[in-house]
């Protein structure tokens, strides 16, 4: 498998202090760096801030499910987001272990 699910949650008192900004800031190069080619989010609607966050990482919103996700007593729609982190038709290598990448970088 080449693609990866990406969930990040921040307690609500801690929003707006970068926290989704930097977990996403060492997770998503360090999945291009592993060799996964696209990236996957699912979001519950409504949320401009994760939708943002999603944005400034290259993410685009490529659909919409109505209703599907059950949150806070209630229904939502859910968006899915997508990156590509490696395009091209080639067959793709191994997926790279982190040791492997740490090995890398001394």
């Amino acid at each position: 498998m080449y693609t990866a699910e990406v969930s990040v949650y921040v307690d609500p008192k801690h929003h707006g202090r970068g926290a989704g900004t930097a977990l996403y800031g060492a997770l998503i190069p360090t999945l291009a760096a592993q060799g996964y080619r696209t990236v996957i989010a699912v979001i519950a609607l409504p949320n401009p801030a994760s939708e943002r966050l999603h944005e400034a990482f290259g993410f685009q919103n490529v659909g919409r499910l109505r209703r599907v996700g059950w949150k806070l007593g209630q229904w939502h729609d859910v968006a899915l987001w997508q990156c590509i982190l490696h395009d091209g038709e080639d067959e793709p290598a191994p997926i790279r272990t982190i040791n492997e990448i740490r090995g890398e970088s001394r």
